[in-house]
């Protein structure tokens, strides 16, 4: 990821951006990092097999750990780096379960948000709850969106996954399409798989949306 911002930069108009990358919670539980990047429980209708059955249990937290991103982390950042704190510099981006929860984030606050990057999100983990969020929303300031996936999203826990994640990724593109102050850029990228790699690759595609 260092490696294609840097790239990207030198071959733009912009004088560049702070990102902020996030550590998950993973060490606190087998399931914490799904516990923390959804407001909502997993739909328990989607099965997983070959996971553990905890995995049923997980999700819910998703509006704690928002509340900390806003309200401790970026405080921080504001006031200890040189940056520029308006919304309208302000951008919130992540992969899979990440990009379920920068979704869920840029939504609920769209006082601290005004960009979003949505990459491979994992709306299986509870497509309902997220459709109804963004239906039930008055989405009131403008909100510009990046959204993608890749054709081989694959898992070995279902055959299915690849057609799972482009699904997933069309249904929110119409959604959020629905949405009179969204603007959504929509990617399948073909041959991609689900991994840091693809997403390292794609991510200044979303960088160019932003901030050029």
């Amino acid at each position: 990821m260092p490696e294609a911002v840097d790239a990207f930069f030198p071959n733009s108009q912009y004088d560049g951006v702070i990102i902020v990358g996030i550590d998950n919670a993973s060490s606190h539980g087998k399931f914490s990092r799904m516990d923390e990047y959804s407001p909502w429980p997993r739909n328990t209708s989607f099965p997983l097999p070959g996971w553990d059955p905890d995995v049923d249990y997980s999700g819910g937290k998703g509006a704690l750990y928002v509340d900390f991103i806003v309200n401790t982390l970026k405080n921080y950042i504001d006031s200890n780096f040189r940056t520029l704190p308006d919304r309208n510099n302000t951008a919130i981006a992540g992969s899979s379960m990440g990009a379920y929860i920068s979704l869920f984030a840029a939504i609920l606050r769209l006082d601290v948000f005004s960009k979003v990057g949505v990459f491979s999100p994992a709306l299986w983990f509870n497509d309902s709850a997220m459709l109804n969020f963004i239906q039930e929303n008055n989405i009131f300031a403008d909100l510009t969106v990046y959204l993608d996936v890749g054709t081989l999203e694959t898992s070995g826990m279902r055959e299915d996954f690849p057609e799972v994640y482009i699904s997933g990724a069309e249904k929110l593109c119409v959604s959020l399409r629905k949405q009179r102050n969204v603007t959504i850029d929509y990617h399948l990228w073909g041959g991609d798989t689900h991994s840091e790699s693809a997403w390292a690759k794609r991510f200044p595609e979303m960088l160019k949306l932003f901030y050029c």
